[in-house]
């Protein structure tokens, strides 16, 4: 039989709740007081693990989610027109988006405008001395 894990249901319920604030593995690592390494161990093997391993991977996942939806929240309150403060609150959602989640990063995109010849055509005016 093995060592007992640290990780309870309640310390499950922490992870959940410290993902949903978009708080980093290290960092739930450190509010949990688990070894350095263990938690990110357990992320990055994913869904190809049982036991605890695999119990505390779905509870980050859900906390993760559950910031996402946060986050897209704000966003999509900005842009209805609900929100107090809009420009400063779907801006810092969107950069918490951004730095939690790669898929969210912005790709810049330089805007490349090619040459267009202009045809500007003259009024044709009645011949007079004057238009001379």
């Amino acid at each position: 039989m093995g060592r007992p894990t640290k990780i309870t249901p309640e310390i499950l319920k922490k992870i959940e709740e410290y993902a949903a604030t978009g708080m980093s593995l290290r960092s739930i690592e450190a509010m949990i007081d688990i070894a350095d390494g263990v938690i990110r161990k357990y992320w990055s093997k994913g869904e190809e693990q049982r036991g605890i391993g695999l119990k505390v991977f779905h509870h980050l996942k859900k906390g993760y989610a559950r910031f996402e939806q946060f986050c897209l929240n704000i966003i999509r309150r900005a842009a209805e027109g609900t929100l107090e403060n809009k420009n400063a609150q779907w801006t810092a959602a969107m950069r918490m988006l951004e730095a939690r989640f790669p898929e969210w990063a912005r790709i810049e995109k330089t805007m490349q405008i090619e040459p267009v010849n202009i045809v500007i055509s003259k009024k044709l005016l009645p011949k007079n001395e004057d238009n001379d």
